[in-house]
Parts: structure tokens; sequence; C-alpha cells
């Protein structure tokens, strides 16, 4: 491990750690108490970075794939057995040539099977999109996610309406494969002051878009969030 920077951490006290931190002034550093309510997640991030980095390890060569998929389930393989109860062998990965990319509702014969669409970024990548050059746009990836979700919380800064009717149909589409769902939008807006609130899409089925009602500004003086429901 390099040298410690200055800042906070939640680090576990690997040996590693341990040895570097024999070099630093205890009086500049700070410990804290490792709970049990938050340890699952610490360790599992621990345990994920160290899988990660003996994957990424794994030598080029056209049999990589298949040694990384080797590595995984000799990983899962160390859990069961120190777990019986967590982990089986269907847990195991069998194939290493294929992942499962999705699964489409029954087709009315003579159709073809319909896929929904997919986001340009991967379902296991995290990403930020700024609409810059040769990036992905935000309305788009916004719809596509939208088409195989089953639940939105949408959380954007200084909505404006014609902004949301640039995603309405995927929101429309949404609603209309799963009924209970009631997308949320929620936005600040620091140009009035004023909070606007309004249904859920699901209560407007007929109309084009539904009213916003203007509601008296936030009284703190602060600036108030506009949430869409």
């Amino acid at each position: 491990m390099a040298d410690l920077e200055r800042g906070i951490y939640e680090s576990l006290n690997t040996g590693r750690l341990t040895n570097t931190l024999q070099h630093v002034d205890p009086n500049v550093v700070q410990e804290a108490k490792f709970e049990s309510a938050e340890a699952h997640n610490l360790l599992a991030r621990h345990i994920a970075a160290l899988a990660r980095r003996a994957l990424l390890a794994a030598p080029d060569g056209t049999d990589r794939l298949i040694r990384q998929v080797e590595l995984a389930n000799r990983i899962a393989e160390g859990i069961a057995y120190a777990d019986p109860l967590t982990l089986t062998s269907e847990d195991q990965v069998v194939d290493a040539k294929h992942i499962l990319y999705a699964i489409a509702a029954p087709p009315i014969p003579p159709a073809a099977p319909t896929f929904p669409p997919r986001p340009t970024t991967p379902l296991s990548t995290g990403a930020l999109l700024v609409n810059g050059r040769h990036q992905p746009r935000i309305g788009h990836e916004v719809a596509h996610e939208m088409a195989s979700a089953d639940q939105v919380d949408l959380l954007c800064a200084f909505i404006k309406w014609h902004g949301l009717r640039l995603i309405e149909p995927a929101i429309r589409d949404l609603v209309r494969r799963c009924w209970t769902v009631c997308p949320r939008f929620a936005s600040t807006n620091a140009t009035d002051g004023a909070r606007r609130t309004s249904r859920c899409w699901c209560c407007w089925p007929s109309r084009a878009s539904p009213t916003l009602d203007r509601v008296p500004a936030n009284p703190s003086g602060t600036t108030a969030a506009n949430s869409y429901r």
C-alpha cells in the first residue's frame, strides 16, 4: 500500500494497512469501533476488491476467460466450505462462454420475441453522464434503462417540463407494463423558490400530461424542492 494520504477512511485493518500505519504518527490517526451492523458491507467490499485484483491478474491468452471463471469458482468454493448453508454447487459458474442477457415476453405467433432495448452503459458498470462529446446521451440512457425497469426513482436538478417530455414515452410504457408502478420525480428549482407538486403519471391515463399545481414558496427561505409524484 502506498503512503496514506490525509483524509477520511473506512478501511479494514489488514496486515498491509497495519504495517503502513506503523510509519504514521499515532497522534494523527483516528480509529473507530468495528460495528457488526455494517461489518457485512465492509467485509464484502474487501473480499470483492481482493477477488477483482486476482481476476485482473489472470495472464493474457486465449484461455484467460476460462482461468478467470475457474478462479471465481474456487473463491465460491472457499466460501461454501466456510459456510455450507450459504452457498451450494448451484452457485458455481457452469458456462464460461455465455451470460444471461435478457428475457422477453412470450410473443403471439407468428411474431418473434421482442427483447427490451439496452442502455449503452453495461448494467454492471456505473457511469457519470454529462452529455459530453462521444458520450451516450442522458435522455437516451434513461429511456433505455426504464424499458426493462420495474421501479424508478428519478432525481434531477432544475427539471424543465420540456425535458421531462423527452422521456414521457418511456414513462408511459413503464406504467403500462407495471400498472402498480408510480414513477417519482424530484427536482430542485432555484429560479423562483416555489414548490410544484403533481400526482403520479398513472393518475392521468387519458391526458397528455399531468397538471402541476403551484403551492407557496418554502417559508424557510431555502431553495424548495419540486416533487413530481
